[in-house]
């Protein structure tokens, strides 16, 4: 059998695709583009890396999307482009290797699902903490027993902007977030921007203390997402960083 599937991580903002070696949880190949570019850019990647890599490349291809409203399209054209392929998409079922404790256990997204399935696989019997810091921030726990019993979500870095702007009369719209020169801040963009990003890096410092309170036992903090970078200067917690993180963990999915 063959070690290695192209998996394909549709977010909101942004889509990975690349080649995941299952043993080793490791990607290669792998890019990254804004999802707005559509099917077409994702056909292109893809099979770029099928004939580049085809002799170590399983027949399938796994998805994970967030993008509901478009989900059937990106399958069905990526189902048409690879008809040698077998595409599935990573949602719930009974049968995952995770017991997922929620109340809707369906409505969870398939991002959480393929965090929790490297969680699992990278890390088995700890305690686990994922935070995924993307459109939305999610903080989600998984239990030694590999059981995910639930977690929080709250707007990311963009979100936050655009709803202040949106629900204000006078703050201006901000496309990007850096780091302020000052502190405080001294500018009205520059305090929309350290405002945001301290409050993000304190509501997850704060959900992962409370989470770890309640266990009173060792917790391992995984992170990923393309905001982690603009606020992993303001987290003192102990974490690895893994930016594949999701990608890898759609490659696990198994029907």
């Amino acid at each position: 059998m063959k070690d290695s599937v192209i998996a394909i991580n549709i977010g909101n903002t942004n889509t990975q695709i690349g080649l995941v070696n299952i043993q080793e949880l490791s990607s290669t190949y792998m890019q990254s583009f804004p999802t707005a570019k559509g099917i077409n850019k994702i056909i292109s990647i893809t099979d770029r890396i099928k004939k580049d890599c085809n002799k170590n490349v399983s027949s399938s291809i796994k998805i994970s999307s967030v993008v509901k409203s478009g989900q059937m399209d990106f399958v069905s054209g990526i189902s048409s482009a690879f008809s040698d392929y077998t595409v599935s998409c990573v949602h719930y079922h009974k049968y995952l290797p995770i017991h997922i404790n929620y109340k809707r256990p369906e409505a969870l997204g398939a991002d959480r699902i393929a965090n929790c399935l490297f969680g699992l696989r990278k890390y088995p019997g700890e305690n686990i903490i994922i935070v995924d810091a993307g459109t939305a921030i999610t903080v989600d726990f998984l239990s030694l027993s590999g059981e995910f019993t639930g977690g929080f979500i709250f707007p990311g870095i963009t979100a936050q902007f655009e709803g202040l702007h949106s629900k204000t009369s006078q703050l201006p719209h901000i496309a990007q977030i850096r780091n302020s020169d000052t502190f405080p801040p001294i500018s009205t963009q520059a305090g929309m921007r350290e405002g945001i990003r301290y409050c993000i890096a304190g509501g997850i410092s704060v959900i992962v203390q409370k989470i770890a309170e309640k266990l009173a036992d060792n917790v391992k903090i995984i992170s990923c997402g393309g905001a982690w970078k603009v606020i992993e200067n303001l987290i003192s917690l102990n974490y690895t960083y893994i930016p594949d993180l999701t990608l890898i963990g759609t490659a696990l999915f198994e029907e």
